[in-house]
């Protein structure tokens, strides 16, 4: 049963990478983007705030999170 456990058990995904860049982008001016850059920033943002909030996110989904902080730096730097 132990095994059985410790078998299920999944080490959580690593976040830190989103969080910081996350806690960086809530104070970005966004008065110098287009309407577009500024909807795209929106948007990767929003989808940052969500994959930063699930708690089901293992390491097997490291992927996800780095894929979210690429997006996210991409619309802050289109």
């Amino acid at each position: 049963a132990l095994l059985d456990a410790m078998s299920a058990l999944r080490m959580k995904a690593d976040k830190s990478a989103l969080k910081a860049l996350l806690k960086q982008m809530e104070s970005v001016n966004l008065s110098s983007y287009t309407t577009e850059s500024v909807q795209a920033f929106k948007v990767a943002l929003s989808e940052a705030k969500v994959i930063m909030a699930d708690l089901t996110l293992s390491e097997s989904d490291q992927k996800i999170i780095d894929e979210a902080v690429a997006e996210l730096n991409q619309a802050y730097d289109a």
